[in-house]
């Protein structure tokens, strides 16, 4: 279901409606809304053009580092969105993806959970599926995507698992073997569908997984289109054959509107690249309407009781409709969590100290050393985070024997107050199991507890106090996550 951020930027962005559709709506309503979506695209125009400076900023990296073909693909994922006739911040304000986690799933055929926080779910055997329950999702064409991990040589890259169509693959599944009783890869054919009580009413898609060098070495790949049409769905993931260690690990399933998995298929970083400006914006977006949303809907409150006053039930009908679609909004929000993703490869938006770095494959900022000077400072403003209490939730990588581990502390930065409560965090990385490979990683969630961003504060630092060891790291870091609480700030 759509958050409150969402919905408003549905609302406040979309193109104007049809004259034939609107003609049933009362007057008043419809000069009402034109007055609020006419302010409203005002105060939000910084975030449009915060939005269109990072798909610059991102072509222009993607340049200077010889990656051409990705920043053609940025370029394309903007142009598509300025196109005539349609607003930019429209374009980029539809529907996000949908996650479908191990956590949420109901398992069956031998599937197991790898950890108590159930991140990790193994298909062990034929038959161990996951099976998740989509309730109202928004209607239109999605692209499945798969993130797994499978121990063996030959591993499958996210590059190369990207090319083709549902048709080759399906013909690569049929002629899958596997290795045999002795092979210790794991590894075989998995299935995706969407199910109506037993039966499918979609042709399934099929593909071959292949190692991935560890269970703990994830890569995404496609699995082909599914359609929604908003009504309430089941979807199933299951092993068709695998190998004798099993199918894989699963981590995710994420299905990615067509209009973003369109430009990105070759590239799955595209995607979260793309999504994580789009949240940006629609949380800047919120941020400057947030005192204007309030007098709207206060001022839909009001027209509801004049209309009932002159018992005009249908224009009353049409005010109420307006005004619990912002609140069901907001309420879904509050029951579900709603959170930002800090990045780890922006930077326009963060600055790095020390000798910390983001990996090759730009997916983890790894070398957290020395202690005492080595930082993370993201800016909060341009991320569009706000004052207040969050939670926080950092997704690491820690590989056995390499010397990770030690303390450090979470605090938002105020150059006019100085610096917030510091939110300590205590980091023990895995006992050795022979010479450190990052290919027997592992990865953990975090939950250090709620940090408070006090008024006026422009950066949220993360700094290393102490090592496990002098030369090691404290962890890799894949990504924070702050989750709002009822608290206000100071």
């Amino acid at each position: 279901m759509k958050t409150r951020h969402a919905i408003l930027s549905a609302l406040l962005l979309a193109a104007p409606p049809p004259r034939a559709a609107a003609a049933a709506e009362p007057v008043e309503l419809l000069t009402l809304r034109e007055s609020f979506l006419a302010d409203a695209r005002e105060r939000s125009a910084a975030a449009e053009a915060s939005w269109r400076l990072g798909m610059e900023t991102l072509e222009k990296q993607r340049a200077a580092a010889g990656d051409y073909e990705g920043a053609i693909r940025v370029r394309k994922a903007l142009s598509e969105r300025l196109d005539a006739g349609a607003s930019p911040a429209a374009r980029i304000a539809g529907a996000g993806s949908l996650s479908l986690n191990p956590a949420t799933a109901l398992q069956g055929g031998g599937a197991e959970f790898t950890d108590v926080r159930k991140t990790s779910l193994r298909l062990k055997r034929p038959g161990s599926n996951a099976v998740w329950t989509l309730t109202s999702p928004p209607a239109g064409v999605y692209e499945v995507r798969l993130t797994y991990g499978a121990p063996g040589e030959n591993p499958a890259t996210p590059a190369g698992e990207a090319n083709g169509t549902p048709e080759i693959w399906r013909a690569e599944a049929e002629a899958w073997k596997p290795g045999g009783a002795e092979s210790a890869k794991a590894g075989g054919v998995a299935e995706f569908r969407r199910v109506t009580n037993i039966q499918s009413d979609q042709t399934p898609l099929v593909r071959v997984i292949r190692p991935t060098g560890g269970w703990g070495n994830p890569v995404t790949l496609p699995m082909g289109p599914v359609e929604l049409d908003g009504r309430t769905v089941r979807f199933s993931l299951k092993a068709l054959s695998a190998e004798a260690a099993g199918l894989m690990d699963l981590q995710a399933v994420e299905l990615v509107p067509a209009a973003l998995a369109g430009v990105s298929a070759a590239d799955p970083a595209d995607t979260r690249e793309f999504l994580r400006l789009k949240e940006i914006f629609e949380r800047q977006a919120a941020e400057k309407t947030k005192t204007l949303t309030r007098k709207y809907l206060s001022a839909l409150q009001e027209m509801e009781s004049r209309f009932s006053r002159g018992k005009d039930t249908a224009g009353l009908a049409e005010a109420r409709q307006e005004r619990l679609g912002l609140e069901k909004g907001g309420t879904e929000n509050a029951q579900e969590g709603e959170g930002v993703t800090l990045p780890v490869a922006d930077p326009l938006n963060m600055t790095l100290r020390g000798e910390v770095k983001l990996s090759s494959q730009r997916d983890f900022l790894t070398k957290f050393r020395p202690a005492g000077t080595c930082e993370i400072r993201w800016k909060l403003p341009a991320l569009g985070i706000g004052p207040g209490s969050y939670e926080v939730t950092l997704e690491v990588r820690l590989t056995p024997g390499s010397g990770e581990g030690g303390t450090a502390v979470l605090f938002s930065a105020s150059p006019a107050a100085g610096n917030g409560p510091e939110l300590p965090l205590s980091v023990e990385g895995p006992p050795a199991a022979g010479t450190p490979r990052q290919k027997d990683a592992v990865r953990r969630t975090l939950r250090p507890g709620r940090i408070t961003v006090s008024k006026g504060s422009e950066e949220l630092v993360l700094r290393v106090l102490t090592l496990a060891r002098a030369d090691g790291s404290l962890f890799d870091l894949e990504s924070v996550r702050l989750l709002p609480s009822e608290e206000s700030p100071p």
